[in-house]
C-alpha cells in the first residue's frame, strides 16, 4: 500500500480547485459582454424579484397550474442574502470584482464538495493507497464536467445541495451532528429538495431517539419562512413534476417528447448514472453502503417526479452517492481479488 504523500495531495487539491475555477469560467462564458455582462446576468431585478414575489393573489395570476417555477418562491432566503451580498460588492468594488467573487465563491464549492467525498471515503477505506484518492480525484471532475458543463441551466442549486449531501455524509460518519444541521438548513433554505436531507441521520441512526428531531427541523423551517405563500404552493401543485411545462419534456405529458427523445434522455440523465452503479452491485454488501444505495435510488425517484426529465445539473446532487458506492465497491473488488490470489498462492 502506498499512501499519498502531503505534497501530491496539496498539488492535487490545487488543480482540483483550478478545474472547479475554469468550470465556473467556461459556464459564464456563455454570458457573454465580459465583466459587465456577467455583473448584468447576477444582478438581474427581474430574476432575482421573481423570488421575492409574497403575494397569493399575483403569484396565482403569473402561475398557470402545475408550472414549477412557482416553488423558486420558496428559495428566497438563500436568494437575499446572496442578492444583498452581490449588491454590495458591485456597489463598492465594481464588475471585476464581483464577476471573479461569484466564479471563485461556487468554485470553492465545488472544491469542498470533492473535499468532503475524499475525507467521508477515506474514512471507511480499510486500504488508504494513493490510488483510490486519484480514483475519486477523477471521478468526481468527470461527474462536474458532465452535469455542470457550459450551457447547462441552474447549477447553482445543484452545487450547494450537492455539496450540503456530502458534508451530511462526512457529518454522518463523524457523528458530528453541529455540521449535519448547518448542512441540512443551508440545504433547505438554498432548494426545497433540501429538506430531504434531514432523513439521513435516522437512516443511519435509527435508535438514536434525536433523529426524529432532525427529520422535523428541515421541513419545519421550509414551512415557516414560507407560511405565506404555502397556500398557494399546495393549490397550484407546484411541488411535482406532473404538469406540461413549456419546453421541456414530462413523462407525463405525451406531447412533450417523442420515443427516441425519451430514450436519449433516460440514457443520459438516469441510465448513465444507474449502470455503473447497479454493474458494481455485488461489492455493494456492507450496511453503510446498502443505505448510500437507498439514498442513491430515492434520489433518483425523487429526479422523476420532481424535475423536468431533462433536467441535468440537478444530478450532480448524485456525486457524493454515487462516488461514494463505486469506489468503495472497486476498492472491496481490489482486496477480493487479492484475498483470490493470496490463496492461490498459499
Amino acid at each position: 500500500m502506498e499512501m499519498i504523500s502531503k505534497r501530491e495531495c496539496l498539488i492535487s487539491y490545487v488543480f482540483m480547485f483550478g478545474l472547479s475555477l475554469v468550470l465556473m469560467i467556461g459556464h459564464l462564458g456563455k454570458v457573454g459582454g465580459g465583466h459587465a455582462g456577467i455583473t448584468k446576468s447576477l444582478l438581474n431585478p427581474g430574476d432575482y424579484d421573481y423570488f421575492f414575489v409574497r403575494t397569493c393573489d399575483r403569484l396565482k395570476v403569473e402561475n398557470s397550474l402545475g408550472n414549477l417555477e412557482l416553488r423558486k418562491r420558496m428559495r428566497w432566503v438563500w436568494k437575499s442574502f446572496e442578492i444583498n451580498f452581490y449588491k454590495f460588492i458591485h456597489l463598492n468594488f465594481g464588475n471585476r470584482v464581483l464577476s471573479f467573487f461569484h466564479q471563485f465563491f461556487y468554485a470553492s464549492l465545488i472544491f469542498f464538495n470533492f473535499l468532503f467525498i475524499k475525507k467521508a471515503n477515506f474514512l471507511i477505506f480499510k486500504d488508504k493507497d494513493k490510488k483510490y484518492f486519484y480514483y475519486i480525484f477523477f471521478s468526481f471532475f468527470i461527474f462536474a464536467l458532465y452535469t455542470l458543463g457550459p450551457g447547462t441551466p441552474e447549477i447553482y442549486f445543484s452545487i450547494i445541495e450537492s455539496l450540503c449531501i456530502s458534508a451530511c455524509i462526512y457529518a454522518i460518519l463523524k457523528k458530528n451532528v453541529f455540521l449535519y444541521l448547518v448542512a441540512c438548513l443551508f440545504a433547505t433554505l438554498n432548494r426545497e429538495s433540501g429538506a430531504l436531507l434531514g432523513l439521513f441521520w435516522f437512516l443511519f441512526y435509527p435508535k438514536d431517539v434525536k433523529s426524529f428531531f432532525y427529520i422535523i427541523i428541515p421541513p419545519s423551517v421550509l414551512f415557516l419562512v414560507n407560511l405565506d405563500i404555502m397556500g398557494c404552493m399546495l393549490d397550484y401543485n407546484s411541488l411535482f413534476a406532473i404538469s406540461p411545462q413549456e419546453g421541456q419534456l414530462i413523462i407525463t405529458d405525451p406531447t412533450s417528447y417523442t420515443m427516441a427523445s425519451l430514450t436519449q434522455v433516460f440514457f443520459k440523465n438516469f441510465l448513465v448514472f444507474l449502470v455503473p452503479v447497479f454493474a458494481l452491485r455485488e461489492f455493494v454488501n456492507d450496511k453503510f453502503l446498502k443505505k448510500i444505495l437507498y439514498i442513491f435510488l430515492f434520489y433518483q425517484f425523487v429526479f422523476f417526479i420532481g424535475t423536468t426529465l431533462d433536467h441535468l445539473s440537478s444530478k450532480f446532487m448524485l456525486a457524493p452517492l454515487m462516488i461514494t458506492l463505486c469506489i468503495q465497491a472497486i476498492q472491496k473488488y481490489d482486496i477480493n481479488i487479492a484475498l483470490k490470489a493470496q490463496n492461490v498462492s498459499s
